[in-house]
């Protein structure tokens, strides 16, 4: 009876998820590396591809971290860009700021130096991106000359901005409006990649919990004294809390409350 009970349990639970990776089976584009794309192939097609693997992507990459360092390289090497960065917002930290979660085409010192960016920093193109919530193309300057373009798009949910795409060109004057509509599109690709990671994540732990809840129920049902109950239920409340350490403690007889 528990059996049936957490397999009807788990199939409600994945009931609903089952379409999250539907689009990318369906696909047909292989996510083995393709050869760098040529500046003569139209833009518009270079887009669609690289949209269509970051979805066939989550289909077969389960770790955040992993998709998001494929993603960068990816982009890097269709667009044949010098770098490319893909930020979050950190709002937990004393003062926000945009973390680095992966990169493409920079050096470690590189990846060091710009790991953070302050989300009121009024010199960064990436915070300013993220105030107006708008796309925007600026100059790369070293030394008051021109060393480049820099084009940064924000990565939103329902309006509200959690990431920013940042990438750079060695050219001067490398993108247009157009590139910023095709880099928006992938940014927001990037975001349902994300969050597809993260919902696949949270299913597993929360089937995981079920699991062992009901293990722990067997094993309570099997104890014959107090003691036996206590340790069996420590040691399951520290699995399923993901806890090195745990414990219960009993209040002493006639005690109420502790003291």
């Amino acid at each position: 009876m528990g059996d049936n009970k957490l397999n009807d349990q788990l199939d409600g639970l994945f009931s609903g998820f089952g379409g999250v990776f539907d689009d990318a089976a369906e696909t047909e584009i292989s996510v083995a590396p393709s050869p760098p794309k040529t500046i003569a192939e139209p833009v518009p097609q270079i887009a669609l591809e690289t949209v269509a693997v970051i979805s066939d992507l989550t289909a077969t990459v389960f770790d955040a971290d992993d998709l998001l360092d494929e993603v960068a390289e990816l982009i890097q090497r269709n667009f044949q860009l010098a770098q490319v960065a893909i930020y979050f917002l950190n709002k937990d930290a004393a003062r926000p700021v945009f973390k680095l979660a992966a990169a493409a085409g920079m050096s470690n010192a590189e990846r060091a130096a710009r790991n953070t960016v302050a989300a009121d920093d009024p010199h960064a193109l990436i915070a300013d991106v993220a105030r107006e919530n708008a796309g925007r193309i600026a100059p790369l300057l070293e030394d008051d000359a021109t060393v480049g373009t820099e084009l940064a798009v924000p990565m939103t949910i329902v309006d509200h901005v959690i990431g920013v795409l940042d990438i750079r060109s060695d050219e001067p004057d490398a993108f247009d409006a157009a590139r910023l509509t095709i880099f928006a599109t992938i940014a927001a690709q990037i975001v349902v990649a994300s969050q597809n990671i993260r919902l696949l994540r949270s299913s597993e732990d929360q089937s995981r919990r079920l699991i062992l809840l009901n293990e722990m129920g067997t094993a309570l049902n099997m104890t014959v004294t107090l003691d036996q109950a206590m340790s069996i239920a420590a040691r399951f409340i520290g699995r399923i809390v993901h806890s090195v350490r745990a414990g219960i403690a009993l209040l002493p007889p006639k005690q109420t409350a502790w003291v």
